[in-house]
């Protein structure tokens, strides 16, 4: 998170209008150098790149327009409305094309999921998304799927690199639970596939070939039989507190297994 962005959010006496009187606000509209929304010239250029925008011509849709509702709501011009702050936060897709062309600089992803971050805090989120945070908790995946069916793309038939990945992989875990192998004594170069749940569940194809490429290099990977969800998800939706434990739990099954190197085909899996 941006510094400054980070110190207006988190500290400074709170206002009327952006949260009810017992709650603390979003932002401190006092800090106005510091603050990236209070920087926005309202040029409209990131109105001409949204795409949410050019679909739904809503002025909360767009970077600067959002800006305007949010910035009006923290110096009590326009009064609390819970579902209008969800509109203009989550409406944003976060594929960043208005920072791109910002005059200006403002880091607009950075921005807006700071303010997500804070409105679930505060307990200003849309009510899908306790649905999306209870099937990743329970079912290690967003999509509403059962957790066991998270390594179906590797059967024999349909995969069959995949497959004896996956065979590896139990079979390594057995021998460091069962005491045969110690992580931290492993010699040899021992990679991990993190597959992720799009590939396990809505895009097959990527899984496959990523796993029938590192077999044609002649990589000695496993994918990780206990594998959860990375937090992608969360981190965008505002839940960093429910992502950060994925991560910490992800990051520890790794070095359980004494795996020196880890490889993803999903850019949100990698860049979590």
């Amino acid at each position: 998170m941006n510094e400054n962005v980070k110190k207006v959010v988190t500290t400074g006496p709170p206002v009327s209008g952006m949260f009810p009187p017992d709650q603390e606000n979003l932002v401190d509209p006092d800090s106005h150098a510091e603050l990236d929304y209070e920087r926005c010239v309202q040029c409209g250029y990131c109105r001409l790149v949204c795409r949410v925008y050019n679909t739904t011509y809503a002025e909360r849709d767009y970077a600067g327009g959002r800006n305007r509702i949010l910035k009006s709501l923290a110096h009590g011009e326009i009064d609390f409305d819970k579902e209008k702050i969800i509109d203009a936060i989550y409406q944003c897709m976060l594929c960043g094309a208005c920072r791109t062309v910002c005059p200006v600089g403002i880091d607009t992803l950075e921005v807006f999921q700071t303010y997500r971050h804070t409105a679930v805090q505060k307990g200003v989120m849309p009510e899908k998304l306790a649905v999306l945070r209870n099937s990743i908790v329970t079912n290690k995946n967003p999509f509403l799927e059962s957790g066991t069916d998270r390594f179906n793309w590797c059967d024999s038939q349909s995969c069959n690199e995949g497959h004896m990945a996956y065979e590896r992989a139990k079979e390594h875990k057995r021998k460091i639970e069962s005491g045969e192998l110690k992580a931290d004594e492993i010699q040899e170069h021992l990679v991990g596939y993190f597959v992720g749940c799009t590939s396990a569940y809505r895009n097959n194809e990527l899984v496959t070939a990523t796993s029938r490429i590192l077999d044609k290099l002649g990589v000695k990977f496993i994918v990780f039989p206990d594998e959860e969800c990375c937090g992608s998800v969360l981190f965008r939706t505002g839940l960093d507190d429910d992502a950060m434990a994925l991560v910490e739990k992800n990051i520890e099954m790794i070095r359980s297994l004494g795996v020196k190197e880890v490889v993803f085909s999903c850019s949100g899996c990698y860049s979590t």
